[in-house]
């Protein structure tokens, strides 16, 4: 018994160094835009999920915009939800807050949206575009 427990924590360490010997999963930038028929989503929460569960979230920025940090390169599904609303009716600048664009309720959850795309480490730009 104590043998096939060495076996079984050695062929462990073994597959952890494999692994740490790689540098862990490389992950991207990806840059882009959000827009729903046309217009630019001024505001809201951006994820991305991969094929293994991995995933990563954003603001969408007043241009919308937005940059995503640690994302796991291959087929992604994407959800936009809406930002917390702010207490304040400013933009931080001095001007009123851009009004939010409504996004339809399907859009949410990166699941059950139709949103998917496959992201590499020479993607250009993520364009979003709702319908």
């Amino acid at each position: 018994m104590k043998a096939l427990f060495r076996v079984a924590v050695f062929g462990l360490l073994a597959a952890c160094l494999a692994g740490c010997s790689k540098g862990g999963v490389k992950k991207v930038t990806v840059d882009g835009t959000v827009s729903y028929r046309g217009q630019r989503v001024t505001s809201g929460i951006l994820r991305v999920v991969s094929a293994g569960g991995e995933f990563a979230t954003t603001p969408i920025r007043a241009d919308g915009t937005f940059t995503l940090t640690d994302v796991v390169p291959g087929d992604v599904q994407v959800g936009i939800m809406e930002a917390p609303r702010a207490a304040s009716s400013s933009d931080g600048k001095g001007g009123p807050a851009a009004r939010p664009v409504p996004i339809p309720a399907k859009y949410k959850d990166p699941q059950k949206s139709d949103l998917r795309y496959t992201i590499s480490d020479d993607t250009p730009a993520l364009n979003i575009e709702l319908r």
